[in-house]
């Protein structure tokens, strides 16, 4: 996934939706609005701690 870069495995088995959706906002560029924008709705929804590994069913909560 091109968004996860340089990141490794255990790296991502630990990153939280809002961990990567900030890191995708601080890099800049034309999406960093969209991005905060998702930020604030996962905030709404609940899910801006969850796990990236749950959102495929990899892992259960």
């Amino acid at each position: 996934m091109e968004a996860l870069g340089s990141l490794g495995t255990a790296d991502v088995q630990n990153l939280r939706v809002s961990a990567l959706l900030m890191k995708r906002m601080k890099s800049g560029g034309p999406e960093a609005g969209q991005f905060r924008q998702l930020l604030d709705r996962a905030g709404e929804l609940g899910l801006a701690d969850t796990p990236l590994t749950a959102l495929n069913g990899a892992a259960r909560n």
